[in-house]
């Protein structure tokens, strides 16, 4: 039996291989398509220090945002709207990624599209819109949202905030026929 487990150990030495990390298998899973580990392992790497890291982060990030990930679609969009870190500021990347967010129920993404629909900043200009944006994030519990529902309604034609209205309700019920529902 004694002789059995020092074959066993001399087989273990001789291949050298090193334990897995949980990381490594997280990585793992990331490079096989998993969308959950992606955004977990491009945060990860993103937030670390060096330069090689960031971009590996961004990397994986990006993987999971074009995978529907809608934490990792606001977070790049996020990135590329401040210019964080490795990411330069680029509006039309931003308004991409933040779209996406928004169009998922992201509440925080629907309130920075308010302004960049409204503007035309990365996206195409439409009050109407944007005001669709402030009432979904309203209604998604976002107060900075709220605030400017108010102050849209103030300022806008009572036709584009109509068309919001109509446009935020068809939203509604778009995002409940394919199953997202809002809380």
């Amino acid at each position: 039996m004694r002789a059995l487990c020092y074959l066993l150990l001399l087989i273990c030495v001789a291949c050298n291989k090193k334990p897995q990390t949980e990381f490594g298998r997280l990585r793992e899973l990331a490079d096989a398509g998993d969308v959950t580990a992606q955004f977990k392992v491009g945060n990860s790497y993103y937030f670390r220090n060096s330069k090689r890291e960031n971009a590996l982060g961004l990397e994986y990030l990006e993987m999971a945002a074009g995978n529907g990930h809608m934490e990792a679609q606001f977070l790049v969009g996020f990135m590329y709207d401040i210019g964080e870190g490795q990411v330069g500021r680029d509006s039309k990347k931003a308004g991409k990624y933040l779209l996406r967010a928004a169009q998922q129920g992201h509440a925080e993404a629907q309130q920075r599209m308010i302004l960049r629909t409204q503007y035309g900043d990365g996206v195409p200009k439409n009050p109407a819109k944007a005001f669709m944006w402030a009432v979904g994030a309203t209604a998604n519990g976002d107060p900075k949202a709220a605030r400017q529902k108010r102050g849209m309604e103030a300022e806008l034609p009572s036709a584009a905030v109509r068309e919001g209205h109509k446009m935020a309700k068809a939203f509604k019920a778009k995002r409940e026929l394919i199953g997202h529902q809002e809380d």
